[in-house]
């Protein structure tokens, strides 16, 4: 009898086991995957969150701020490079140039020009500045010099800080809206 029950215990045993499994089983899912990039003659690489960033000037600037020639709190930005090789180069040049859909500003062709779906935006550009506040021309090319280390060689990881502002002009009413202006940077090494 014991035996019996033993084999009957199996039984019940084998059915839920692969009543368990068969719901373990149930369909399955499939994705992709794309891996992309671009590998460019260059002695250093851009940090990935700064080849394609997005600067926050604000959402509520006043245009009562701008008029007159005036502008908008400075916002800092960087550009971070590494894995970089060095051998003889000891600077870094870098130019700022209008992106997409952006150009130069009315009135103000060395800053960007601030873009609403398209349009420029009246009475107001875009300053770029380097981190110590001056302002740099687009198109013109600029000089830093490599950071080194002890044998004054550039060092694996180099940094490119920046700073943007609002600036109104010095005459005429400060258009509204949302904006979006875009410039590309070029950084050579010599």
């Amino acid at each position: 009898m014991k035996l019996v029950n033993m084999f009957k215990m199996a039984a019940a045993a084998s059915l839920v086991l692969g009543a368990v499994s068969g719901a373990n089983a149930a369909g399955s899912n499939t994705a992709k995957v794309t891996f992309d990039g671009t590998i460019v003659e260059s002695p250093c690489s851009v940090t990935r969150d700064t080849e394609d960033q997005i600067v926050s000037m604000g959402n509520s600037i006043g245009n009562g701020t701008l008029a007159s020639g005036g502008k908008s709190e400075a916002v800092p930005f960087h550009i971070s490079l590494y894995g970089c090789v060095f051998t003889t180069e000891k600077d870094m040049n870098y130019t700022f140039t209008p992106g997409d859909n952006t150009t130069t500003a009315t009135g103000a062709i060395t800053n960007l020009a601030v873009m609403n779906n398209g349009t420029e935006i009246s009475n107001v550009s875009l300053v770029i500045a380097d981190s110590t506040g001056a302002a740099l021309k687009l198109g013109e090319a600029y000089v830093q010099p490599l950071d080194k280390d002890g044998n004054n060689v550039g060092k694996a990881t180099q940094e490119l800080k920046f700073q943007a502002w609002l600036q109104g002009a010095a005459t005429g009413t400060v258009g509204i809206g949302e904006f979006s202006s875009v410039a590309n940077i070029t950084i050579s090494y010599l």
